[in-house]
C-alpha cells in the first residue's frame, strides 16, 4: 500500500485530504465485518479508523455520524512491518456509545507504534500481541473507557534482537525508546472512566537492548482536549 504520485486537493465538502498517509484498510465506516485479515508492508498504516462524515451526500445522511457507530466484528487480524501504526483512530477518533472488543489483534514490526487509540472510548482491547514495534506496543492518547485485557506486549524478542546481532543491523531502539504500553496525560473530566489494563503480560524490556526500554510509560506532558 504505497503514497500515490497525485495527492487529491483538498475541496469542499471533501475536507482534508489524507492519500499522503494510506492504510491497507481504510475504515471509514465501523459498521462492517473485518475477520483474519493481514495488512503488512504500507507506506504508512495497516488499518485505520478515519470516520469522518464528508462527501457531496452527506447532507442527506445527517443522522448518521460514523464516529459512533458500533463494530460489527473485528477479531484476529494482524498488522506487521507499516511505516507508521498498525491500527489506529488517530486523529479523528471513535466514540461508540458502548463498549466494541478488538479481540486476537497481532500487531508487530510497525516503525512507531502497534496501536495508537486517540479521541477514542469504550474500547475492549483482549488476547492482543504487540511485539518488536520500533516506538510504543499500545499508544493509548486523549482517550477514555479502554480496556487492554488478557494480552501479551513485548518491546524486543529475543528472536528479533538475534536476528539484528546476526545481520549487524543497527540497534533495534531506533527512535531512542522502546514502551510497551505508554498513557498520555490531559486534562481530566470527573465523569471519565479511565484506563484498565487486566491481565497483561509485559517481556523483552531490558537495557541491553535499550537504555529507555520500559513496559509502561507515563506520559507526564499534560494536554487539552474533550472527547
Amino acid at each position: 500500500t504505497g503514497i500515490p504520485n497525485t495527492i487529491i486537493p483538498n475541496f469542499g465538502s471533501n475536507g482534508k485530504e489524507t492519500d499522503d498517509k494510506p492504510a491497507t484498510f481504510w475504515i471509514t465506516n465501523p459498521s462492517n465485518i473485518w475477520v483474519k485479515n493481514v495488512a503488512a508492508g504500507s507506506q504508512s498504516s495497516g488499518f485505520w479508523l478515519e470516520l469522518l462524515t464528508r462527501g457531496q451526500r452527506a447532507s442527506l445522511y445527517q443522522g448518521i455520524h460514523p464516529k459512533f457507530a458500533p463494530l460489527m466484528s473485528f477479531e484476529d487480524n494482524v498488522a506487521h512491518s507499516n511505516a507508521d501504526i498498525g491500527l489506529r483512530t488517530y486523529p479523528s477518533g471513535y466514540l461508540p456509545d458502548d463498549v466494541q472488543v478488538m479481540g486476537g489483534l497481532k500487531a508487530y514490526l510497525n516503525e512507531k507504534a502497534g496501536v495508537f487509540l486517540h479521541l477514542t472510548q469504550n474500547i475492549l482491547l483482549e488476547r492482543a500481541l504487540t511485539a518488536d514495534n520500533k516506538h510504543i506496543g499500545i499508544d493509548i492518547d486523549r482517550a477514555d473507557a479502554i480496556i487492554v485485557r488478557d494480552s501479551d506486549v513485548i518491546g524486543v524478542s529475543e528472536h528479533y534482537r538475534k536476528v539484528m546481532e546476526h545481520q549487524l543491523a543497527k540497534d533495534p531502539c531506533v527512535l531512542g525508546s522502546v514502551f510497551g504500553i505508554e498513557l498520555h496525560t490531559w486534562e481530566p473530566d470527573l465523569t471519565e472512566k479511565g484506563i484498565r489494563i487486566q491481565f497483561v503480560r509485559f517481556d523483552g524490556f531490558n537495557s541491553r537492548v535499550c537504555s529507555k526500554s520500559v513496559p509502561l510509560h507515563l506520559d507526564g506532558h499534560v494536554r487539552t482536549g474533550v472527547l
